[in-house]
């Protein structure tokens, strides 16, 4: 999708100079400079960028090159400044996928609802940290199945004025003007023609046509009808005759339906719950509907690194939970028996436990158990270490053997 934009010219003219504007030329003509300054979360940096350095970053990225800092916030903050020309023709997206997206927080679909009759919603999300004018964005669709693929039905199908707002941190309501009052009360602009279950939907750029087009998040798929409807986290057909909330621990939206959709409760990004449930309408984030959270363990590490038959191990790692830990446990085992040692809260997140010495060739194994207030638990992956035999530290075959002759010959040949 071509955006224009204004940008200042002075020319000479006769013997004095004027200000004049003049519109930018259309951006497939990548090679001609149009100063953008970057757009970051915190505002606009004075560093120029034109198109061409957009295209050389866009071009090093989807070719697996490694890029700076300055890089990184020009190809996140302007993907979108790219052309998408037709489809089959789109410029890689800063996930990598195919697709036209942004690989950072913007707005994205938070709740969506295909109920009995007209109780249909779609609800989006703004989770910035600004404030955002959806006049920018419109939603596009498919009825039963794109005609073309890849290529919408109904491109800007949904617009909004100039001057609509959605505050960081609330949402925006697009409801069927005959829905149960519990959702128009909730609402904010209405569609007759929302999803019955098979009807693809995005949030695209303004001013998306059937080909060229910019998707910011999207439910289902921009194919073939699917039938009744699209599954969702295992749940068959689980965009008809359901209600979809986004979950907590999603930060943006997401171009690839198959990722976002899942197959089961824990890979979907989305909670699907009972025909007409609309309690959760209205607000977003909803973290009581994904039970309780496990604690996380991390870093762990042991002391001393290559303990002997004289040295007791201390076990270090960081827990943490979004409540409290209620106890953490240090297991080990020396060939058959497994022991448990309670581990202390040293300090801040960190929490220790001592291993007693063992003897001299001994694989210890171990892990650590967390539980928080919830009674949510979580288990460590295994480690070991082998106990060496008193009279030092055992040194590797590497520093024994590493030269830095520049022939490489080890110092022991």
């Amino acid at each position: 999708m071509n955006r224009f934009k204004f940008k200042y010219r002075v020319a000479l003219l006769m013997l004095g100079f004027s200000l004049f504007y003049t519109q930018a030329a259309d951006k497939d003509a990548l090679g001609k400079k149009t100063n953008t300054r970057i757009n970051t979360a915190a505002g606009f940096t004075d560093e120029n960028v034109n198109e061409k350095q957009i295209e050389i970053v866009l071009n090093k990225h989807s070719n697996g090159l490694p890029l700076n800092a300055a890089e990184i916030e020009i190809l996140r903050t302007n993907i979108n400044k790219l052309p998408v020309k037709a489809a089959g023709n789109r410029r890689y997206s800063i996930s990598g996928r195919g697709r036209v997206s942004r690989d950072a927080i913007d707005l994205f679909f938070s709740e969506y609802a295909e109920g009995s009759s007209n109780n249909k919603y779609l609800e989006i999300y703004n989770g910035t940290g600004a404030d955002v004018d959806l006049s920018n964005y419109s939603l596009s669709s498919c009825s039963n199945g794109c005609d073309e693929d890849n290529e919408w039905d109904y491109p800007n199908n949904v617009t909004f004025a100039a001057g609509t707002i959605i505050a960081d941190g609330d949402v925006y309501v697009v409801y069927h003007g005959s829905a149960d009052a519990a959702i128009v009360a909730e609402g904010d602009q209405t569609f007759t023609y929302l999803s019955n279950g098979d009807d693809v939907f995005a949030i695209t750029d303004s001013g998306a046509t059937a080909s060229s087009y910019t998707i910011i998040d999207i439910i289902g798929e921009m194919g073939d009808d699917p039938g009744s409807g699209w599954d969702v986290a295992g749940v068959t057909n689980g965009t008809q005759n359901h209600t979809l909330v986004r979950k907590s621990t999603v930060t943006s939206g997401n171009t690839d339906w198959s990722v976002s959709a899942g197959t089961t409760m824990d890979n979907s990004e989305w909670i699907v719950l009972d025909q007409d449930t609309w309690t959760y309408v209205g607000s977003h984030p909803h973290a009581e509907l994904e039970g309780p959270v496990p604690p996380t363990i991390s870093s762990i590490a042991i002391e001393p690194s290559s303990p002997t038959e004289e040295d007791d191990v201390l076990v270090s790692a960081a827990i943490t939970d979004d409540g409290t830990i209620a106890s953490a446990t240090l297991t080990y085992n020396t060939g058959s028996t497994d022991t448990d040692v309670t581990m202390a809260n040293t300090t801040g997140d960190t929490y220790t436990g001592t291993i007693p010495a063992q003897a001299a060739g001994t694989t210890v194994t171990f892990s650590i158990t967390a539980i928080d207030n919830d009674d949510s638990t979580t288990t460590s992956d295994e480690s070991s270490y082998l106990v060496n035999p008193t009279g030092g530290e055992i040194t590797a075959i590497y520093d024994i053997q590493y030269t830095t002759d520049s022939s490489g010959d080890s110092p022991l040949n």
